[in-house]
Parts: structure tokens; C-alpha cells; sequence
């Protein structure tokens, strides 16, 4: 295979792509992980339509720690528009070689991205909604869907794999904890962690969402209502009421990801494992 363009270019899939054989009628299934959002991609292509822009992964302008800045926001949407060109040239190809007949096409992320927001730039480093908050898009062709997709505040990247299995007829494994979306039942807590920073969502009031997570090092807590603070700018835990506190504590507790020598420790409500 020839290898052209720079690191983590997606031609180099599209390449490899186009010697595939046409589809013959048996079931495969096929992973494409695209790069070119990857802020080590160039942005150079016909897909950098705005300007000005800058690598947020190599530059900072100064006096932007806390919020993200038009040229790095230009520069990311590049390469956005850059994906949606890799997505729609995949989907072009396997269309004329028949594998979109009868197919499910699943488009998702591994993760977000933070441009400046709260001090932090991009992923693999926080559990804030910029890191967190991912597409993801099912889209069926040949044929129409059993089951259409139940409506939810959230759901979690453990849901996909479910998901593709219920819209493929197949059963979950027992060990798997995500929930298929196609599934009405709800759930009260989802949980989410990023290296030491562990927590968990409240979908329990649908007036209120919360959101709660404890770093495992320091042992910070953090606790938003993003009903009323989407922008996660106002840590509440102070000011929580007691028993939610204690609940959304254990929780986390429950899930196992914190260290049996932690402990959280809160002059008002004294300490608790």
C-alpha cells in the first residue's frame, strides 16, 4: 500500500478502501477510526474554510486560560469539516461496491475535546462535558429498524455496543454493563471516569441533572447542576443538601474505581468511606 500525506491522514484509509473487493453477500463488519479531527493532522486541505486559525496543541494565546479561542475554534472546526469529508468519501465507496445493500453504518467518537475551557486543552485529561459529550449517529440502510432508539437525557459510550447488538438480533453478554438505547428501561445513575477523576450523573430528577466526581488523588469534589450551569462554573458541593451528598458519594463508592485508602472528608458532614 502507498502511504501519502502527512501523520494521521485519512487517505490512507480511503486508499486502502478502494482495493477492497465488492461485496459478495457475506456478513462482515468493518472499524474505520479517523484521525484527521486529531489536532497533529494538517489543515492545509480544502477542508480549512475558517480562518484564521491555530494549533491549540502547540500554541497558547495569551491571556486565554479559561475559554477558548477563535483560532484554536477555527482550527478545530477544520477539522471537523475534515471528518465529514473522510465520512462521506467511506460511505461513497462502500455504496458503489454494495457492502451499503443491507448495512448498519455506526458513527461515533472516543472522545471530545476542550479548547481552553476551565484552563485545559485537549482530551484524556478531565471528566468536563467538553471531554465527555460525543456524536453519535445510527444510520440504517436497506432496511428499517425494529426498534427505534428510546429518548434519554444521557447515555454512555458502554451503550454503543449494546445498541449494535439489539439492532443486529443478537444478545448482550452478561458482563457488559451498558444498556442498549433501544431498551425503555431507565436508569437513576451513569457513571463516567478519566484516569484519577471518578463520577457519576443523577438522572433521577428530570428538573435537575447533576453532575458529581471526585478527584481520587486529591480527593476535590465537584458537584454541578447542569439544568442551570451547563458551563460547569459553579461547584455546588458545598452547598449540596446532605443526603443527596452522601448518595452521590456512594455511588461512585459502589462502581469500584475509588482506592480503598481514599476517604472523603467534609467539616460539615464529617467523613465518610
Amino acid at each position: 500500500m502507498r502511504r501519502v500525506g502527512y501523520v494521521n491522514d485519512d487517505r490512507i484509509i480511503l486508499e486502502h478502501l478502494a482495493g477492497y473487493p465488492s461485496w459478495d453477500g457475506t456478513p462482515v463488519m468493518m472499524q474505520f477510526h479517523l484521525m484527521g479531527a486529531h489536532p497533529l493532522h494538517d489543515r492545509n486541505g480544502r477542508s480549512a474554510k475558517y480562518a484564521p486559525a491555530a494549533n491549540y496543541f502547540l500554541y497558547r494565546e495569551p491571556g486565554a486560560e479559561r475559554r477558548p479561542t477563535q483560532r484554536g475554534i477555527n482550527f478545530y472546526d477544520n477539522g471537523v469539516l475534515h471528518a465529514d469529508e473522510g465520512i462521506h468519501a467511506i460511505l461513497g465507496t462502500l455504496e458503489r461496491k454494495g457492502y451499503l445493500r443491507d448495512a448498519l453504518v455506526v458513527i461515533t467518537a472516543d472522545h471530545g475535546e476542550a479548547l481552553g475551557e476551565h484552563g485545559v486543552y485537549q482530551h484524556g485529561n478531565s471528566v468536563r462535558e467538553e471531554a465527555l459529550r460525543i456524536p453519535l449517529l445510527l444510520l440504517s440502510y436497506g432496511y428499517r429498524p425494529a426498534k427505534p432508539l428510546k429518548s434519554r437525557s444521557l447515555a454512555s459510550q458502554a451503550d454503543i455496543a449494546p445498541t449494535i447488538l439489539a439492532e443486529l438480533g443478537m444478545p448482550r453478554p452478561a458482563t457488559w454493563t451498558g444498556t442498549a438505547l433501544q431498551d425503555p428501561a431507565t436508569r437513576d445513575f451513569l457513571p463516567f471516569q478519566e484516569r484519577w477523576e471518578a463520577g457519576v450523573y443523577d438522572l433521577r430528577d428530570p428538573r435537575n441533572l447533576w453532575k458529581y466526581w471526585v478527584n481520587l488523588k486529591t480527593g476535590e469534589e465537584r458537584v454541578f447542576n447542569l439544568t442551570r450551569d451547563t458551563g460547569e462554573d459553579d461547584n455546588v458541593v458545598r452547598d449540596l443538601a446532605a443526603p443527596l451528598k452522601r448518595e452521590l458519594r456512594r455511588q461512585v463508592v459502589a462502581r469500584g474505581p475509588v482506592s480503598p485508602r481514599r476517604r472523603f472528608t467534609d467539616p460539615d458532614y464529617g467523613s465518610e468511606p
